[in-house]
């Protein structure tokens, strides 16, 4: 779940249930508004972790097979001498 979304279902939540009669209130709900808007454009740039999770797992699976063949190589000089 995306947590600006949240933040701002929160807020709309916030909303409805307090007085929006005071001036301080709005201008407080307003300003936190303007933040996450801010947190939003901040973050636009960046690429979600869940693009990265296919190389993460291609780059650890040839690091295993090079691992697993080093490892083979190495058993079967240990075992081929006499």
């Amino acid at each position: 779940m995306d947590p600006v979304r949240d933040l701002e279902r929160r807020i709309d939540r916030l909303e409805s249930k307090v007085d929006l009669a005071d001036q301080g209130i709005r201008a407080d709900l307003e300003a936190i508004r303007a933040d996450i808007e801010r947190i939003k454009d901040a973050h636009a740039g960046f690429v979600p972790l869940i693009r990265y999770m296919p190389v993460e797992r291609v780059v650890f699976g040839l690091v295993a097979l090079v691992l697993i063949a080093v490892t083979t190589a190495i058993v079967s000089l240990v075992v081929r001498t006499p």
